[in-house]
């Protein structure tokens, strides 16, 4: 496994290393460029089965993205929303179970429970993946719960709905 970090040279160009890539051929490659991008392939130099895929295209990857904050930080923004949004649904959970109502609390965990799920999406990927589902059902789960407090304020039936889909959503 050969390692290869762009990010602290910016410059670095994988064509000007040609003997080493020859030498490398076949062997599997993880390159995080400037951008914070993420590229995880098998060196390969000249053609394959008909594509081309050498070091300097791995090392190119989505150079035309565009982030408002950096990998690192949007990640910690986004594992920040969740643990305070698990920590506040805890609270929340326990005063349902205490037959106490927490209003700051609830508001809290519907805001960063939504803002978590919401951020997930902002990561970079490729196709459809787990994650992106159980986020799109949390978030409709969500809705339900935030319909059943604020819009219908827990009358009737919309009460156990909230219970339901607040601890469903936790």
């Amino acid at each position: 496994m050969w390692v290869a970090n762009l990010q602290s040279r910016g410059d670095w160009d994988p064509r000007n290393e040609v003997p080493s890539a020859t030498e490398r051929s076949g062997q599997a490659v993880i390159i995080v460029n400037k951008y914070g991008d993420v590229a995880v392939g098998i060196i390969t130099v000249g053609r394959r089965r008909g594509t081309t895929r050498s070091l300097h295209e791995l090392a190119t990857f989505r150079k035309d993205a565009t982030m408002i904050i950096d990998l690192l930080t949007f990640t910690l923004i986004h594992v920040v929303l969740s643990l305070v949004g698990i920590i506040a649904g805890l609270v929340v959970v326990g005063g349902l179970m205490a037959g106490v109502r927490f209003d700051a609390w609830t508001g809290v965990y519907f805001v960063t429970t939504v803002l978590t799920n919401v951020t997930g999406f902002g990561f970079p990927f490729a196709t459809l993946l787990p994650s992106h589902i159980v986020g799109g059902i949390s978030l409709l789960v969500l809705v339900v719960a935030i319909a059943a407090r604020y819009w219908k304020h827990l009358t009737g039936a919309w009460r156990g709905v909230f219970v339901v889909s607040t601890v469903l959503a936790l």
